[in-house]
């Protein structure tokens, strides 16, 4: 599973996450939840050091 380093939407600091090998992410976002469009879709939740919450949905 590789390491993944994402911006965060409000401040810019880096959170890494790791995803799955051939994933595709689709979106950051600070806004709620998405939703998955497809079973293969999944959206996780991110904190940064500034405890600011958002989402990366990813195709796996």
């Amino acid at each position: 599973m590789p390491i993944t380093e994402f911006q965060c939407p409000r401040c810019g600091s880096a959170v890494k996450m790791g995803l799955p090998r051939g994933s595709t992410v689709k979106s950051v976002t600070a806004a709620e939840r998405p939703a998955a469009e497809d079973e293969r879709w999944k959206a996780r939740s991110l904190v940064c050091r500034n405890d600011h919450e958002f989402y990366v949905l990813f195709e796996w």
